[in-house]
C-alpha cells in the first residue's frame, strides 16, 4: 500500500515537471525567436513607384508618414505616386504639405504649378513656374512646363468640354412662275448632352404664309450606342396646324460597315423614318441610304425617298449631296441635288432642287451657318429659299 502511494507521488511530480519544462521551452523559444513584422524601408517604397505599382507605393509612403510626419521628401513622393493614379485632389494636397515642409524645395513647386496647370489654373501655375525660373534661369523642366502651360492658356477649348448647344436662325422663301407671297420661318433649337453618348434637343419653329402663322414644337434624343451603330428619335406637335403637320415622328439611326480602309474610306448603312398626320392627310417617308467618307475631307450622301400617303399612294425619288472639308479648318462647303416627292398644302407631289451652303466656326464657340435652296415643285410654283443660322455652344 505504501508502495502504491509513493509511485502515485513520484508520477505527480514527474508530470508537472513535464508541464513546467514544457512551458519554459515555449517561453524560451517564443524570445528566441520572435515573430516580427519586416520594416518599412523607403527604398521599397521608391522600387514599387519605379516598377509602376503606385497604388502600393501609395500604402508604404503613408506607413512611413505616419513615423515621420514633417518629412517632406516622404510628402512629395506621395503626391507623385497619387497623381500618377489620376488622384488629383490627394496630390495636391499632398504636395501642398511638402512645400509648406520645404518651401525652397523647386521640384515640389514644380509639380504643384503642373497640378494647377492640369485643373486650367494657368495664371497661378505660371506664377510658380517664374519663381523657380527667377532663381534658376537654366532649369530645364520648369522651362518646359513654362511652355506646356502657355500652349494650354492659348489652346482652343476642347469641343467635348462643351455640353450644350443653342442653334437659332431665319430661312425666306420667296417665288417665281407662281408667285405668291413670302413665307417666312424662324427656329430656336437647344440641345444638351446627359452624357456622352446621349443628346436630347428641343426645336420650337414659328412658320408663316399667307399671313398666317404656326407654332410647331419638337423634342427629340440622339444615342449613340457604340462605334458602330447610333439612332434617333423625335416628337414634333403644332397646336393649331393650318398647313405643317400637327404630328410628326422621326426616327432612325446609322450603321458603320467599314473603319478606316485604305481604299474604301468609311461606310455607314443609314435609314429614316418619318410619319406626318396632317388634318386631312396621313404620309410616311421612307429614306434607307449610304453615306460614304473618303481622303479625309470628302463626304457623300446618298439616300432614296419613298413617300408613301394613307391611300397606299407610293412616290419614290432620290438625293444626293456631297461635303467639303476644306483646307481651311473652320469651313465646311455642301451641296446637292435631289429629285423626290414632297409634301406641301396638304399635296405630295414630285420637286426636283439643288442646295448648296457653307458651314463657318467663327470661335471655338460659335459657327455661322447659311445655305440657298431652288426648288422646282412638278406644275406648281419655284421655290427659292435662303437660310441663315448661329450655333452657340456653353
Amino acid at each position: 500500500m505504501k508502495w502504491r502511494q509513493g509511485f502515485q507521488a513520484f508520477y505527480g511530480v514527474v508530470k508537472l515537471c513535464d508541464i513546467t519544462c514544457a512551458l519554459l521551452i515555449l517561453l524560451f523559444i517564443s524570445y528566441a525567436s520572435p515573430i516580427r513584422a519586416e520594416p518599412v524601408s523607403y527604398e521599397q517604397a521608391l522600387t514599387l513607384k519605379k516598377e509602376g505599382n503606385y497604388a502600393s507605393a501609395e500604402k508604404l509612403f503613408l506607413s512611413l508618414i505616419e513615423k515621420d510626419q514633417n518629412n517632406a521628401e516622404l510628402w512629395f513622393q506621395l503626391g507623385l505616386v497619387q497623381r500618377f493614379q489620376e488622384k488629383r485632389a490627394e496630390a495636391m494636397a499632398s504636395q501642398e504639405k511638402a512645400l509648406a515642409l520645404s518651401p525652397e524645395n523647386h521640384d515640389i513647386r514644380l509639380e504643384l504649378a503642373r497640378l494647377h496647370s492640369w485643373n486650367q489654373n494657368y495664371e497661378l501655375a505660371e506664377s510658380m513656374v517664374q519663381e523657380v525660373l527667377a532663381a534658376h534661369p537654366d532649369y530645364a523642366d520648369a522651362q518646359a512646363l513654362a511652355a506646356s502651360i502657355t500652349r494650354a492658356k492659348n489652346a482652343p477649348p476642347d469641343p467635348k468640354s462643351f455640353k450644350s448647344q443653342m442653334d437659332f436662325g431665319y430661312e425666306n422663301s420667296d417665288f417665281s412662275r407662281r408667285p405668291q407671297p413670302d413665307w417666312h420661318q424662324y427656329f430656336l433649337q437647344i440641345g444638351h448632352w446627359m452624357r456622352d453618348d446621349t443628346l436630347v434637343h428641343f426645336r420650337t419653329e414659328n412658320i408663316e404664309r399667307r399671313k398666317v402663322h404656326n407654332e410647331h414644337y419638337e423634342l427629340g434624343i440622339v444615342h449613340i450606342f457604340n462605334d458602330v451603330y447610333n439612332g434617333h428619335i423625335s416628337v414634333g406637335y403644332t397646336p393649331d396646324s393650318m398647313f405643317i403637320p400637327k404630328w410628326r415622328i422621326k426616327t432612325g439611326g446609322e450603321a458603320r460597315l467599314i473603319f478606316d480602309h485604305k481604299h474604301l474610306g468609311n461606310t455607314w448603312l443609314m435609314v429614316h423614318f418619318q410619319h406626318d398626320r396632317y388634318t386631312t392627310l396621313e404620309t410616311t417617308v421612307i429614306k434607307p441610304g449610304i453615306r460614304y467618307q473618303f481622303l479625309d475631307n470628302w463626304q457623300v450622301h446618298a439616300n432614296q425617298i419613298n413617300v408613301i400617303d394613307e391611300n397606299n399612294k407610293h412616290l419614290e425619288g432620290w438625293s444626293t449631296r456631297l461635303d467639303w472639308q476644306t483646307p481651311l479648318p473652320e469651313l465646311r462647303i455642301f451641296s446637292g441635288l435631289s429629285n423626290a416627292p414632297e409634301t406641301e398644302d396638304f399635296l405630295t407631289v414630285n420637286t426636283k432642287a439643288h442646295f448648296g451652303g457653307f458651314s463657318y466656326q467663327m470661335t471655338p464657340r460659335i459657327a455661322v451657318h447659311a445655305s440657298y435652296a431652288r426648288e422646282d415643285r412638278e406644275n406648281s410654283f419655284i421655290r427659292h429659299i435662303v437660310s441663315t443660322a448661329i450655333s452657340v455652344k456653353f
